[in-house]
């Protein structure tokens, strides 16, 4: 408003602000509507009226009000900071770029519009300039809690989880009651280890806010990662009852069931068709035709996935991609989330394209594949964190499969193949998917050694005189009818000890209780040692001094098994009867270990008695297993990356489009 405005017009833009503090946004609305026909040059009050449709959730209209403002007055420097925040809302960040640029134009000190810049370039994934431009608005306005609190975010998705708390805290000093703040640092504290932290935190935010999904959903993650997995889906069905529209809560719960011995094959199924049938109403456009023909001999397959990066997929990738035949396959990449390591880099040459689709909803995430001309779109994801499974209810690609990352069924329609091994779905077990299953000859997954310098030793037992077992999962598929087994083993074989190890265990709460429930099964405090996590390399070392692994169930280990099968170790798993409850028995199956793999709970007890009486036997397989193991179909990428192709043609020779 300019200073030279009549005082009519101050009292009446004193009025609005009266009313819309007073969060009476209707009549505040009804106001603004008439000041803008009595004052139509006047450019505040189109302004004023976004913001109160802004709080009405009408986004369009609040978009259209602050360009009506910016037509009156070009120069009105907060609506064009308006104009920006409500472009993010509508995800236009090119549109959201240009505003606060134009808004720094005109106000170069202005802490709101390096604040808006920084929240877009964040978005877009850009975020070396995000950091710098929270830091310039925070250095112009230091009480700007919103950017210690986005500031926090970045540092956490970047890993940097120190600066994140630190910058999180920031925000909370300057406003305890932040709900956001408090659950974004609930995030921090689970993965730099504070279960404890992050399940108050949780709390706290929920109290402030009971009605938020997120604050469930979130409080859920963090009781799952440490095992209270009947805690956490409780959590996930109240975020689904308040926000049955959000598909990313569905996929937890989903993935959470999937940790309990009890879980029914039939149930879990029917669960994942339930979020397939939500996905399809979801999605208002479902391709039926493509650009995607094969000209000349090469397929166009993309890969979508959030984990191109240090983590199992990316691990299990890296190999295959490598020798894949680039006269025949050309690969294109979705990744899901804007983290990139030094495994992403190594990835990257190739892929023809790298097209991350963090900055797209699924409508325009489904175009940009369509017209990349892809014939294949390959899920590494399923269920797991940073999936995009809606987008494949858009069927963006004319052959959908799902590989890698997931162990059952997406619940999908639009998803036509699981491609998997004859252990991990034999012919009889069909019917839990709703996709077709497309058969790898050996196995579905193809290792890639680490990239370490450290070779197997001899069996420790020889020298020690005991047995120590070791398992490395997750807390969540230790649950109490893996302990009770690991119990009668321990029984059976006095002399055995036991190491866990993972990232829930750095929480000494988190420790304790598991102490307890160890204890509670038979196993007496000075028999077990229980570890939080350590670097790669270090955790490879400590293979030296273990004699085998115990393997959970009905989630069991992969990359642990297949790195622990690198450096001599086996394991022995109890298989079950899905594919995931197969996974440890496809993985040595295909290493030639098939006496490893148990098939009922007596017979995981009797074979651990078995190869923990038998000392020498065991020390000739350790001293012979990496070998065994490189020259397994396990680690022939070659090989199984021509198994691979001849998968992809056959996928696509099938379809309509395929007939060439």
């Amino acid at each position: 408003m300019t200073s030279n405005s009549p005082p009519p017009i101050a009292t009446a833009a004193a009025q609005l602000r009266e009313l819309h503090e007073q969060s009476r946004f209707e009549e505040a609305e009804q106001l603004a509507r008439a000041l803008m026909q009595q004052y139509p040059r006047e450019p505040f009050f189109p302004n004023a009226l976004g913001n109160i449709q802004k709080q009405l959730q009408d986004i369009d209209g609040a978009a259209e009000s602050y360009d009506a403002a910016l037509q009156i007055d070009p120069d009105f420097q907060a609506a064009w900071v308006n104009a920006g925040h409500i472009a993010i809302v509508r995800l236009q960040y090119a549109r959201a770029l240009e505003c606060f640029e134009k808004a720094r134009e005109l106000q170069p000190d202005s802490p709101d519009a390096w604040f808006g810049q920084a929240r877009a370039q964040q978005l877009c994934g850009d975020t070396a300039a995000a950091e710098r431009d929270y830091r310039k608005a925070l250095e112009l306005k230091p009480d700007l809690e919103l950017a210690w609190n986005n500031l926090g975010c970045l540092y956490q998705d970047t890993l940097q989880l120190q600066e994140s708390e630190d910058c999180l805290r920031r925000a909370l000093a300057l406003k305890p009651d932040h709900p956001e703040a408090l659950l974004n640092l609930a995030v921090t504290l689970g993965r730099r280890g504070n279960y404890l932290g992050a399940e108050l935190s949780c709390r706290e935010a929920l109290a402030l806010n009971p009605d938020n999904y997120s604050n469930h959903n979130n409080l859920g993650k963090i009781l799952a990662d440490c095992g209270r997995l009947e805690e956490a889906l409780s959590c996930y069905l109240t975020a689904m009852q308040l926000a049955p529209d959000k598909l990313s809560v569905h996929s937890n719960m989903l993935f959470t069931l999937h940790y309990l011995s009890d879980g029914n094959p039939e149930e879990l199924y029917q669960e994942a068709r339930h979020f397939g049938a939500a996905a399809a109403r979801q999605a208002d456009h479902v391709y039926d035709s493509w650009p995607a023909a094969v000209n000349g001999p090469r397929l166009r397959v993309g890969f979508v996935s959030g984990d191109l990066i240090n983590h199992p997929v990316g691990y299990f990738l890296e190999s295959v991609v490598r020798h894949l035949d680039p006269e025949r396959i050309e690969l294109l990449a979705f990744p899901t989330r804007s983290r990139t390591d030094e495994l992403t880099e190594r990835l990257r040459p190739y892929f023809s394209a790298w097209h991350p689709l963090t900055a797209l909803e699924d409508a325009e995430a489904a175009t940009l594949i369509r017209d990349c001309g892809v014939h294949i779109l390959v899920d590494l994801s399923g269920h797991t964190g940073h999936n995009r499974l809606p987008l494949f209810a858009r069927k963006p690609a004319p052959v959908q499969v799902s590989w890698l990352g997931y162990f059952a069924s997406t619940g999908l329609d639009a998803m036509d193949y699981v491609l998997t091994d004859p252990t991990g779905v034999p012919p009889g077990k069909q019917r839990y998917f709703c996709e077709r299953i497309e058969y790898l000859p050996k196995t579905r997954l193809c290792f890639t050694p680490p990239d370490v310098d450290l070779v197997p030793n001899a069996l420790p037992a020889l020298s020690n005189g005991r047995l120590t077992f070791a398992c490395f999962q997750k807390l969540s598929k230790i649950t109490d009818a893996v302990i009770a087994l690991w119990a009668a083993v321990m029984t059976a074989l006095p002399h055995s000890r036991l190491l866990l190890q993972t990232q829930a265990l750095n929480d000494r709460t988190v420790a304790d209780a598991l102490g307890a429930r160890l204890q509670k099964a038979g196993i007496a405090r000075d028999r077990f040692r229980l570890l939080g996590v350590v670097g790669r390399n270090t955790y490879l070392q400590q293979y030296h001094a273990i004699d085998f692994l115990l393997d959970t169930f009905p989630y069991p280990g992969g990359t642990t098994t297949s790195e622990a099968l690198w450096m001599g170790v086996p394991t022995l798993t109890l298989a079950g009867d899905s594919m995931l409850a197969r996974q440890g028995a496809s993985l040595l199956e295909a290493a030639g270990l098939s006496d490893w793999i148990a098939w009922s709970p007596e017979a995981y007890v009797k074979k651990a008695i078995d190869f923990g009486t038998n000392l020498p036997a065991l020390a000739g397989l350790r001293s012979r297993l990496r070998n065994q193991l490189l020259e397994s179909p396990l680690c022939d990428a070659p090989h199984f990356a021509r198994d691979l192709e001849k998968a992809f043609f056959r996928m696509w020779e099938r379809h309509p489009q395929g007939h060439h």
